[in-house]
């Protein structure tokens, strides 16, 4: 039995076919799209933002310093003489007139016991007696000690080293380019492994008045100055000879308009940051003021409204689309 085509069933194919291809033009623009709208998300770059702040920002002169004792005196010997055995040992503490080392003196003892001296003459050998008993001139510490076992001592001879460890301070080589930078404060901080974290107040108490040269570690001749500056809360457990790091105020703003250090670059010889407006990256040129290495100061060129790139990448441009990337709940 054969199936007989009728006219309505001619009718609906073409009907059939235009669905069809209806159906298949759709699909496909819609792949299309979601093509597009992939790809252009993809060209989205999602940026760390920031926006400028109020604040104050406080650079500082960097050196690296050395503790000392601004008391201290080698004791020498006052006379000529045969010396005893010296006393006392480095690290040693000494009160004021406490003996260091005996010199021979029975020579002039026996100078008395023998002459009929006058009371002027008598005198004169006590005294000369008392230049052969070497004693510490102040309390302190033995920091050297120069003399050991019994030796002819000529006058002048260095016996020991005594410095007061109460008188600890610190001594940095400042860069003559950089005194004029230091505020008239004289505040200062000095830090460093040798306080294990802390950090101690400190002022500058004396510029010497003679600059000197010395070679940078690349070998280039600097002219720099000797800063002494004293510590707050004494010595700390610091030790003569011991290196911390002196950071010495030199300018300070309040209420600056800061932002991340990270955030400026140059182009084309002039401060820039990336500003994110309407999804777009544009370039602002900024005025820049103090830096203390983490924070600028701007002095125009953003306000605190405006949206920044926290950290601008170098193939980052003008124009481009960006996003900023959601908060992570993080203070």
């Amino acid at each position: 039995m054969y199936a007989v085509e009728t006219p309505l069933m001619r009718l609906e194919t073409p009907m059939k076919r235009a669905l069809k291809y209806l159906i298949l033009a759709s699909l496909a623009a819609a792949a299309v799209w979601g093509g597009y709208a992939y790809y252009r998300k993809s060209r989205i770059l999602v940026v760390q933002t920031v926006s400028p702040r109020r604040g104050s920002i406080t650079v500082f002169v960097e050196e690296t310093g050395r503790i000392r004792l601004s008391r201290w005196q080698t004791v020498c010997a006052a006379t000529q003489g045969m010396a005893g055995e010296v006393l006392v040992e480095v690290g040693d503490r000494v009160a004021p007139g406490q003996t260091i080392v005996e010199m021979d003196d029975a020579q002039l003892v026996e100078r008395i016991a023998q002459a009929r001296a006058t009371i002027a003459e008598i005198a004169a050998i006590e005294l000369e007696r008392a230049r052969h008993r070497i004693t510490s001139p102040f309390a302190g510490i033995v920091l050297e000690k120069m003399v050991r076992g019994s030796v002819w001592l000529a006058p002048g001879t260095p016996v020991v080293k005594i410095g007061d460890p109460e008188t600890v301070e610190a001594e940095v080589d400042i860069l003559t380019d950089d005194l004029h930078r230091l505020s008239h404060s004289g505040e200062a901080v000095v830090y460093g492994r040798a306080l294990a974290g802390r950090e101690i107040e400190a002022k500058v108490i004396r510029v010497h008045p003679e600059a000197f040269t010395r070679l940078s570690s690349l070998g280039i001749e600097q002219q720099r100055v000797k800063v002494v500056l004293s510590l707050a809360g004494g010595s700390a457990g610091l030790l003569p000879g011991m290196s911390v790091e002196v950071k010495i105020r030199s300018t300070r703003a309040d209420g600056a308009l800061l932002v991340p250090e990270k955030s400026v670059f140059s182009r084309k010889g002039s401060h820039c940051v990336f500003g994110l407006d309407s999804g777009r990256l544009g370039i602002r040129k900024i005025t820049k003021g103090l830096s203390d290495g983490e924070s600028v100061q701007v002095l125009g060129g953003v306000s605190e409204s405006d949206v920044l790139v926290l950290s601008p990448d170098n193939d980052m441009e003008e124009g481009a689309e960006a996003e900023a990337a959601a908060a992570d709940g993080r203070d």
